[in-house]
């Protein structure tokens, strides 16, 4: 069953719920780039610390959603909302095919030219650009499991936590980028 554009506010919470948890892992990983820079002199200017942020934050991002879509067919949002990965023809996707269709979530601006240039290349379909060139597509998932009323409402809070967590911090991110290099100019 291909996705239906109903589905598309779906995608989106399943993506704001992993970039959230990208940013968490981010932090983390910043952990030790932040001891080098106390220890070693010559790191500490103010252009190593955004330099290794988004290094970091590429990396982070491309390999979450590229391990997690390839062995698994799914990321952490998209199991909260019931979606997986699946090839045009059969389960599951490869890792080539996991790379390709994930290159757009390096930026979070990217994401909406990927959006963008899928809709304009196949309106019905409500694919991203990098999935058509895939072969991919999300899916309701296959393999849900029935949850009582009292799991159902923990996990519906617990997606909504992360939802705000991860809008919040996606606009952060884009204002990072767009809004305070404009405002330092004055």
């Amino acid at each position: 069953m291909e996705i239906t554009p109903h589905h598309l506010k779906f995608r989106v919470g399943a993506y704001l719920i992993d970039y959230f948890l990208i940013l968490l892992f981010l932090s983390i990983g910043m952990i030790p780039v932040a001891f080098l820079m106390v220890f070693i002199p010559e790191l500490d200017n103010p252009t190593t610390l955004p330099f290794y942020t988004q290094v970091l934050f590429v990396l982070f991002s491309i390999g979450y959603f590229v391990i997690l879509e390839a062995l698994t067919s799914t990321t952490i949002g998209k199991k909260l909302y019931g979606l997986e990965t699946t090839e045009k023809t059969e389960p599951g996707i490869t890792y080539k095919q996991a790379f390709i269709r994930n290159l757009s979530k390096i930026r979070p601006e990217l994401i909406f030219i990927d959006l963008l240039v899928g809709y304009w290349m196949r309106p019905s379909r409500n694919q991203r650009a990098l999935e058509i060139f895939s072969r991919t597509t999300v899916t309701e998932s296959t393999s849900k499991r029935q949850y009582t009323k009292r799991e159902e409402s923990v996990f519906e809070v617990f997606k909504i936590v992360l939802l705000m967590l991860g809008l919040v911090f996606f606009l952060l991110m884009i204002a990072s980028t767009w809004l305070f290099p404009v405002l330092m100019l004055f």
